[in-house]
């Protein structure tokens, strides 16, 4: 029995413990493309927010200056 055509103990483990390994980083794959897709989703709104934020500021401060003018 040559040690390279039989494999020891310790390599029969470690060839199942890296195709084991193999079959968990494929199955995050989905994971990964799901997430990216969620924050693309959260991070649109979060910007469009802050411009029509920005767009009623500047609305509020016009309608309180013609307030202003109407009751002096």
């Amino acid at each position: 029995m040559s040690r390279s055509s039989t494999p020891t103990v310790f390599e029969q483990q470690r060839e199942d413990l890296v195709r084991e390994i193999a079959v968990v980083g494929n199955e995050f794959g989905s994971v990964e493309a799901l997430w990216s897709q969620f924050e693309n989703f959260m991070g649109r709104p979060e910007e469009e927010g802050k411009d029509a934020a920005a767009s009623r500021e500047e609305e509020g401060r016009h309608d309180d200056s013609e307030g202003e003018r109407h009751s002096s």
